[in-house]
């Protein structure tokens, strides 16, 4: 039928090309999109990355808080700071008494136990079997920049196939002041046989500087050696459960022993863990947070601390020198974290302040020690 305007008259036919209102994109046009839209991501995606891990750091910060104030609580009940315990993966059947855990002079545990009841986990430290122990998560005491709490078979052939709960922060051991001519900074569990006499200090006796606090040859050990030195806040417990008696050593530290200041004072912070292993398998970090005195728990001040790696290039220096008397490389010992910028640390007046990587390893050292009388520049720790 044919289309006629009002008067009659027949009108033109219009015709129309389909295909004209629906051109598509071509090949090339695809691609500059498909470009820009990968410009943008990758512009953004650090932006994000960096946003995330700020507030990750954050949270990290804030759960070093609460176990900063977790310390200040403990240090003001018992008078004197949690210890590290006395040794490495101590049995808490020794270290208990009518179902109550000994205190800190006497407990084999390290301060992550000892904090319990000021972390509102009274009823975790109230078991008494090594089983119903290792079987608690604390997800306080982990990083959510490296990891959730992660559970992991353990590398200590102590425990065998039992899993425990790992850890991302260490107390501080300083080395002592009579370090080796020409080391980098101190070196623990590296004696030297031939050294001086060692001096006299404080009624004990100062020997070469280690991360077990021991003289020649005196290493690990579930129990310490007499006239050991710890000149830090978390000193190891002098507790000898086999002979119920106290070791020639340091007992507990109280607040009028840090003669340095609370607040010039390192006490704990983030340990260095190899990013290959944060699942477990490393033998610093292999028995969790239910461990007495060893690096799952305990870090040295000796070293420079580390952003977390795969552990290559810290071996003993000379490379050619055993690398301790574990066989184990020395990076065990050290602090460090997942963060980029450095690591968080508690100070012994309970703020929370950040270290660089590359802090002098010297100063460093110095802020773990309670009494060094080092005069030391506050503008390292933010």
């Amino acid at each position: 039928m044919k289309a006629m305007d009002s008067t009659g008259a027949t009108l033109p036919r219009v015709t129309t090309n389909a295909s004209a209102g629906s051109r598509g994109f071509t090949l090339v046009e695809l691609l500059v999109v498909i470009a820009i839209i990968g410009t943008l991501v990758a512009l953004l995606l650090p932006a994000v990355q960096a946003a995330r891990e700020a507030s990750r750091r954050t949270d990290c910060r804030n759960r070093l808080k609460q176990m900063g104030l977790a310390i200040q609580n403990h240090a003001v009940a018992q008078r004197v700071f949690p210890t590290g315990g006395t040794g490495v993966y101590p049995d808490i059947a020794n270290f208990v008494s009518g179902g109550r855990p000994f205190g800190p002079d006497k407990q084999g545990l390290n301060w992550c136990y000892q904090l319990l009841p000021y972390l509102e986990q009274g009823a975790i430290q109230g078991l008494t079997t090594q089983i119903q122990l290792q079987a608690q998560s604390i997800p306080l005491y982990t990083c959510p920049s490296r990891r959730s709490p992660s559970e992991a078979s353990s590398n200590s052939t102590i425990l065998g196939d039992q899993k425990v709960f790992l850890i991302d922060y260490a107390a501080a051991q300083p080395c002592t002041d009579d370090c080796v001519t020409g080391s980098p900074g101190c070196t623990p569990v590296r004696y030297q046989p031939s050294a001086a006499v060692p001096l006299a200090r404080d009624g004990y006796t100062k020997n070469q500087p280690s991360f077990w606090g021991g003289k020649n040859g005196d290493v690990a050990g579930n129990v310490a050696k007499d006239n050991q030195v710890y000149d830090g806040v978390i000193v190891r417990s002098a507790w000898d459960y086999s002979t119920k008696t106290f070791k020639n050593n340091p007992k507990p530290v109280s607040f009028a022993q840090i003669t340095d200041g609370t607040s010039h004072t390192f006490l704990l912070g983030e340990k260095y863990v190899r990013a290959d292993l944060y699942g477990g398998g490393s033998k610093s970090d292999d028995k969790g947070w239910i461990d007495g005195w060893d690096p799952d728990a305990i870090r040295s001040t000796c070293f420079q601390p580390y952003q977390d790696g795969d552990g290559a290039g810290f071996q003993f220096q000379p490379q050619n020198s055993p690398a301790d008397l574990f066989g184990i490389d020395r990076d065990v010992y050290y602090f460090g974290s997942a963060h980029p910028a450095g690591f968080n640390g508690i100070f012994a007046d309970g703020s929370i302040r950040g270290l660089g990587y590359d802090v002098d390893v010297t100063l460093f050292n110095a802020l773990a020690t309670r009494a060094g009388d080092e005069v030391v520049d506050d503008s390292v720790a933010h």
